[in-house]
């Protein structure tokens, strides 16, 4: 037990503090280059652009945690959207609830396929992942009736745009805390709980540290990585209504390209992909700043193309950032 309580305890680093500095300090210089200044507005803007990215990661954070890896959380996210927007079309529009049902439902199914193959046959869970997300999305492009969906319920739109605090800005026009945010900032608070708090988070933590101490401790990992591969399709499904409501039509190619920029973000915040290294604040800090960094780019007129590059850079400096730490540690 010392030994598993030891994997445990070396989690706790001072990242968040790194990154909440390297944020300061990104503000600072995109202000001064792009003459714009940050403000509550801009930070409720960047919680409402990153929802889907923010629900994506917690599942992403979680797989790391355990010693997993999942390649395929965005090509169930572009199934679940398509499925689920095509049905309410397809049955008189139905509601958000609905929606978060249906996608979270279908999540947990296509979830379940990796869920099996990883913890009970015990496959490589890059590979696994790398292959059903070439099956789930290529059956999807196969059977869909038309490439993306224009035609959306009309709850979309209220819910991609309302707000559940408002406030006016000094020109007179009005922004606030949207919906899509507090559900990101919801789920991110929950798992963080779970993740400090509960006998699942410890688990998760332990197994990711230690596999061998972990099933000395009476752990059973076939069922925490189980429930795991199937949360993580789950939340896939809620990220993908978020997704469709931000920007109102669905399209599985916008959705399914967003997997090297999530596993980046939570990398950079901290999480190890050898497992049992990472936390909910750090994914939202590694988020935060991949977002910062494209929304600068924008502003300073510099292509979009230049997205892979700049992601690809980050996934690079963030892993040798942590094995630098590491080596120290």
């Amino acid at each position: 037990m010392n030994k598993l309580y030891n994997a445990i305890k070396r989690n706790h680093n001072g990242q968040e503090f790194f990154l909440f500095l390297l944020i300061i300090v990104l503000i600072v210089i995109i202000s001064l280059i792009s003459h714009t200044s940050y403000s509550l507005e801009s930070f409720f803007d960047l919680l409402k652009s990153s929802s889907a990215y923010l629900i994506m990661a917690i599942g992403v954070l979680l797989v790391m945690l355990s010693g997993g890896i999942d390649v395929s959380f965005s090509s169930i996210a572009a199934v679940t959207a398509y499925v689920t927007i095509f049905y309410q079309n397809s049955h008189g529009g139905g509601n958000v609830w609905q929606a978060f049902l249906i996608a979270g439902f279908l999540g947990i199914c296509l979830g379940a396929v990796n869920a099996v193959l990883i913890s009970l046959f015990n496959l490589p869970a890059l590979i696994v992942t790398l292959a059903t997300s070439n099956i789930f999305f290529g059956f999807l492009l196969e059977n869909a009736p038309t490439a993306h969906l224009s035609k959306i319920p009309e709850w979309v739109k209220g819910f991609g745009s309302g707000r559940i605090i408002e406030f006016t800005n000094a020109s007179g026009s009005t922004y606030g805390l949207s919906y899509l945010a507090i559900t990101a900032v919801a789920l991110l608070i929950v798992f963080s709980i779970i993740l400090k708090y509960t006998g699942l988070g410890r688990n998760i933590y332990a197994i990711g540290s230690s596999r061998e101490a972990a099933r000395r401790a009476g752990i059973s990992i076939w069922r925490t990585q189980f429930f795991i591969y199937c949360f993580v399709g789950f939340l896939a499904g809620i990220a993908s209504i978020l997704n469709t409501s931000l920007i109102s039509y669905v399209n599985p190619f916008n959705i399914q390209s967003v997997t090297m920029d999530v596993i980046a973000a939570v990398v950079l915040g901290g999480a190890s992909l050898l497992g049992g290294k990472g936390t909910i604040v750090g994914s939202f800090l590694g988020v935060a700043i991949l977002f910062l960094i494209k929304n600068s780019l924008v502003q300073l007129g510099v292509p979009s193309t230049w997205d892979s590059v700049i992601v690809g850079s980050v996934l690079i400096i963030s892993i040798g950032i942590t094995m630098i730490r590491s080596d120290e540690n």
